[in-house]
């Protein structure tokens, strides 16, 4: 008698489904780890309305393991203009109404 031996479709890591955050990105020029960071600690922490404690919170954590100076807003409408540092810059959504845009600002002694 012959047995059956049933098969599984098995995925390549490439071909696995990428994990899937409360923010959508929107535009990036960071570094791939930097981005990361931020979606991870979004997720951490639930991230769906504005909320000043968690501007500090990741800035906070920025600073501290992607050098100082990180900037981070959080709203549905603001409008303004500033310099950052080349491929620091980052803009996310959340809850497709609201805006998180993210950047490190120049800083000549970045300690």
């Amino acid at each position: 008698m012959a047995t059956k031996v049933e098969e599984k479709e098995t995925k390549a890591p490439e071909e696995e489904e990428k994990k899937k955050h409360l923010a959508k990105v929107v535009k990036s020029t960071c570094d791939q780890n930097v981005l990361d960071h931020c979606l991870d600690i979004i997720d951490r922490y639930k991230i769906k309305d504005s909320s000043p404690t968690f501007c500090k919170r990741l800035k906070d954590s920025l600073d501290s393991n992607f050098n100082k100076e990180w900037n981070v807003f959080i709203g549905g409408h603001f409008s303004g203009m500033c310099g950052f540092v080349e491929n620091t810059y980052m803009e996310l959504m959340l809850n497709d109404n609201m805006r998180m845009v993210i950047f490190q600002s120049y800083s000549p002694d970045k300690r």
